[in-house]
């Protein structure tokens, strides 16, 4: 069977993608993660909530991204 691939650019002035290992801490991946990139194809794609998960396991779909412009980090202090 040949390979089908989806390719789309997405940009944004910001992004959060939250560390799992903090309760509290605003700390921040630079790049979407894994789950991250499968929920907003499978969202482009029209895919339903509980029909992705099984669609886009490691065996059955490879997920590659590029950066194409530099990342920024801003610090926002909060009281």
């Amino acid at each position: 069977m040949p390979k089908r691939f989806v390719i789309f650019d997405i940009w944004g002035d910001y992004g959060h993608f939250k560390k799992y290992f903090t309760t509290s801490s605003p700390l921040t991946f630079s790049v979407p993660p894994r789950t991250a990139i499968i929920g907003l194809t499978s969202a482009i794609i029209g895919l339903e909530k509980n029909e992705y998960l099984s669609l886009m396991t490691k065996d059955k779909a490879d997920i590659s991204i590029r950066i194409i412009n530099p990342i920024k980090k801003i610090r926002i202090s909060q009281n």
